[in-house]
């Protein structure tokens, strides 16, 4: 059977889904698969589609299609979970929301924000993962649209400046949950107009198919990594098996990859006014300079009290505290830059290749090289 996959070649999340849906018939030899790029899929004739077996595609292609022939064999990627009209593909919003909440609570944020807005049909099932993620301890504050949009109508603007009251109200430190890359700019910006510090006020978590996107905001943005790779998998499998009479799902949700955290969530809050003290050395510090020795220069205190504060606060030892932002910030530039290993081991704290090479299989489960190769996250 021929399965055919209408994508933009110029879009990094089509070529994901390209690479997904690829990887799939690879390992199916009765399947076919045919790649159809176009930079502007509605210029293919419809007839052209009917040709095939089946057809991956996105959901606005599929919707100007009124032939129930093409239909019934049509599967999308990021669509909605509540289609009903032709099956379709998308990450578990779900899960998501989950993800975001476990990383902003590992931060130490007592006080939590989701941003978003109506137009997405997905973003309630985001708030519902994040919700259920933090209950009953926490409560979650819903952001929609303040009293400018409301008064004046919406723009970037009046949403920025309304979430800026908002976030101005709320007692810090919060964490703030966007429900893109999108809103989570915003969210950046609003911080600014408040006069708030981005991650010590705020620590700001987005979700984004696209997460060069995020590497370049200011501060870099943490982002839970929507993969179009398994989407263009689990699409190409769920038209094979509808094909084959084995489901008849309509919707089949996509695992996320995980999180890439970068500085805007890079941040650890106590109640120990010891411990912020050595979380904010660590934070303005540059990594080859750390030592438990220099921390407790700097703090005037002594290796023993050190370690009892922050054992009591965090149930960490500050070195075990050290390591894992010395891996978390390894990742990142792994997985965002092109720069060499070494350099990435030296810039973070490590004494050679070697040293980093063991510490970062230690922690993160994987080689430096697996990371780079993978590009993931888990």
């Amino acid at each position: 059977m021929e399965i055919a996959l209408v994508f933009n070649p110029s879009h990094i999340a089509d070529t994901g889904v390209h690479r997904g849906a690829r990887a799939y018939s690879s390992l199916h030899p009765d399947l076919s698969f045919r790649p159809l790029p176009s930079r502007n899929a509605w210029q293919i004739p419809i007839s052209t589609l009917e040709g095939y077996d089946g057809l991956l595609a996105l959901p606005d292609l599929v919707r100007t299609i009124d032939r129930q022939t093409i239909l019934e064999k049509t599967c999308t990627w990021f669509g909605s979970d509540s289609e009903t009209q032709f099956a379709s593909v998308n990450v578990d919003n779900l899960a998501v929301g989950r993800i975001a909440a476990a990383h902003l609570r590992a931060t130490g944020c007592k006080r939590y924000v989701y941003f978003h807005d109506l137009s997405n049909p997905c973003s309630p099932t985001r708030l519902q993962g994040f919700a259920a993620e933090l209950s009953p301890e926490f409560q979650v504050t819903e952001y929609r649209e303040g009293p400018r949009t409301q008064q004046h109508g919406w723009s970037h603007q009046h949403q920025k400046e309304d979430l800026a009251e908002l976030l101005q109200r709320i007692e810090h430190p919060l964490g703030l949950f966007a429900y893109d890359d999108v809103h989570g700019e915003r969210a950046l910006d609003a911080c600014l107009l408040a006069g708030l510090r981005v991650p010590e006020d705020v620590a700001i978590i987005s979700t984004s198919m696209n997460p060069i996107f995020c590497q370049y905001t200011s501060p870099p943005m943490s982002t839970v990594v929507n993969s179009p790779y398994r989407q263009g998998f689990e699409g190409m499998r769920l038209i094979h098996e509808r094909l084959l009479g084995i489901t008849t799902d309509l919707f089949r949700p996509s695992e996320p990859e995980g999180v890439i955290s970068r500085n805007s969530t890079r941040i650890l809050h106590s109640e120990d006014p010891l411990v912020n003290r050595a979380m904010n050395w660590l934070t303005r510090t540059p990594m080859p300079s750390w030592s438990v020795d220099a921390l407790t220069e700097a703090l005037q205190c002594s290796r023993m009290t050190l370690l009892r504060h922050f054992r009591t606060s965090l149930n960490q030892t500050p070195k075990s505290v050290m390591m894992h932002m010395q891996i978390d910030a390894a990742r990142q530039r792994i997985i965002d830059t092109e720069d060499s290993l070494l350099d990435i081991a030296l810039d973070c704290g490590f004494a050679d290749s070697a040293h980093f090479s063991r510490s970062y299989k230690t922690h993160a489960g994987q080689s430096p090289q697996w990371t780079r190769r993978s590009g993931s996250v888990s």
